[in-house]
């Protein structure tokens, strides 16, 4: 039986990515399909509906 060791490599930051605020993965707004733009006019974009949701139930908690 082999065994896997995942290694953490930290990947360099790709130009078009920004942070899901809600999880802190990389998302790149382009092909994002989870997005939401706050009452400030900020565009937010996240990596799943789950994220998406947990901000909308509570902004002021990823808002600052």
């Amino acid at each position: 039986m082999k065994v896997h060791i995942k290694r953490l490599i930290r990947q360099p930051r790709k130009r078009n990515q920004i942070i899901d605020v809600v999880c802190g993965m990389r998302v790149n707004p382009a092909i994002a399909m989870h997005s939401i733009q706050h009452n400030s006019g900020t565009s937010y974009y996240f990596c799943s509906a789950y994220c998406k949701a947990q901000f909308e139930a509570t902004p002021t908690i990823f808002v600052r």
